[in-house]
């Protein structure tokens, strides 16, 4: 059973953008579901979570992260358990395709499901868009399962990648690959989603 609560317009398909004002979408998983944040206080604590699971070269400044909270441009869905955050994704609604900027799970948590339901969740808010989201070499192991736990949620690794632009100084360089749902890339998408992330979301200037 899926019970979605939306305000507004609810969805909206324009001809490569996608308004999406949806609030949350509940499955029937023993009580538990997936919300978008509506307070600004819920903030700290997805913000802990990614902290916990990100390190600082790859994580906003937080100032920086509300910022884009507040204007709407960063969508961020959380699982709660006992009223307290225990999971967070957070999301752009770009020109053909969704991004997945970040996505965590309180370690306490981790390999009991919330991963895979977290995607399946946003597959079903966003079921006519590709969805990217990035990811390290996979020459470690914990890279390697981090791929592999991606792979078993029927996103496709591919060969294109990139030094990803710092978002924040004074930290070393990062080497991000693309991931895919549901289907793999070519270079021309490669190089649109490519252009799409530095000019939007990493605010690269020509």
């Amino acid at each position: 059973m899926v019970i979605v609560t939306y305000m507004g317009f609810g969805k909206k398909f324009y001809e490569h953008t996608l308004v999406c004002s949806f609030l949350y979408v509940r499955i029937d998983s023993g009580g538990q579901f997936m919300e978008r944040i509506t307070e600004i206080k819920d903030l700290d604590a997805v913000y802990e979570i990614f902290i916990e699971a990100f390190p600082p070269a790859e994580l906003r400044l937080y100032e920086v992260m509300k910022q884009l909270y507040v204007e709407e441009l960063l969508k961020i869905y959380v699982v709660k358990q006992d009223n307290q955050i225990v999971g967070a994704i957070s999301l752009w609604e770009l020109d053909q395709f969704i991004y997945v900027e970040h996505f965590a799970v309180s370690s306490s948590l981790r390999g009991q499901g919330l991963g895979s339901y977290f995607l399946k969740e946003v597959k079903s808010l966003y079921p006519q868009y590709q969805i990217v989201l990035e990811v390290e070499e996979p020459i470690q192991e914990i890279e390697k399962r981090r791929v592999e736990f991606y792979q078993r949620n029927d996103f496709v690794f591919n060969s294109f990648g990139y030094i990803q632009p710092p978002f924040r100084e004074n930290v070393e360089d990062v080497y991000l690959v693309l991931m895919t749902y549901p289907d793999a890339i070519n270079q021309e998408q490669f190089l649109h989603i490519k252009e799409q992330l530095f000019k939007k979301v990493y605010l690269v200037k020509d």
